[in-house]
């Protein structure tokens, strides 16, 4: 089950990843059909209501033409290597090794789990 704030980053994912393709002009058909998943599954991402696994997060950056950071709001797209990626890292890769994930694969996981983190920091200070 997943917390308050894992809820609530994951529905700012699916925001952040539904304006990114509106901006594009892409449909949600289209963006499904690029990334191999039904129109359905691609709106449960979109609102938050189903977590999106690394490889179809890899997909939807590819098809939108964007880094993994950027769908996350990093609006330069680097992801530094910080010692709490490090920690994340090390413990992604045992699993990232038995699903057959590239290290860079993990990494991006990693990524994506800090800056959801870091989003919803910001997001309480806000409503504070």
């Amino acid at each position: 089950m997943l917390s308050a704030a894992d809820r609530l980053a994951n529905t700012e994912l699916g925001k952040r990843i539904a304006g990114l393709r509106a901006a594009r002009g892409m449909s949600l058909d289209a963006l499904a059909a690029a990334l191999g998943i039904s129109k359905t599954m691609m709106h449960k991402y979109e609102r938050g209501a189903a977590i999106i696994p690394a490889v179809i997060l890899k997909r939807i950056a590819d098809a939108l033409g964007v880094s993994i950071g950027e769908l996350f709001g990093d609006g330069q797209g680097a992801l530094p290597f910080t010692p709490a990626i490090g920690r994340l890292v090390h413990a992604l890769d045992a699993l990232g090794q038995e699903d057959g994930l590239l290290p860079g694969a993990v990494i991006a996981v990693a990524h994506a789990h800090v800056e959801a983190i870091r989003r919803v920091r910001r997001i309480r200070k806000a409503k504070a």
